[in-house]
């Protein structure tokens, strides 16, 4: 499914941020950058905060880093949500509970 294409009302779809093209530059090329600021090739810095920010990313939504089972208090459908386990990143799962 495309990033464009709308859902039905109501339909949950988890995120699957691995399927992105920005997921893969950062995971093909974040060592990378590391490596050339601490070479001195690159004369940037990169705060604390943002390197976990950047980090974090790669894991947010991927089910092996950690989910969520929720369940639908309508209609009982469980579903798993990934989820990062260090932050609230529970995003998009409205009308869900744990279960």
């Amino acid at each position: 499914m495309s990033g464009l294409q709308a859902l039905a009302p109501g339909v949950f779809q988890r995120h699957r941020p691995e399927t992105t093209a920005l997921y893969e530059v950062v995971r093909d090329n974040l060592e990378t950058l590391y490596g050339a600021i601490g070479d001195g090739a690159i004369a940037v810095r990169i705060p604390k905060h943002a390197r976990k920010e950047l980090e974090a990313y790669l894991d947010c939504g991927l089910l092996c880093r950690g989910f969520a089972r929720l369940k639908c208090e309508g209609c009982g459908e469980k579903r798993l949500v990934g989820v990062l386990l260090q932050g609230p990143r529970i995003c998009g799962v409205p009308e869900y509970v744990e279960s």
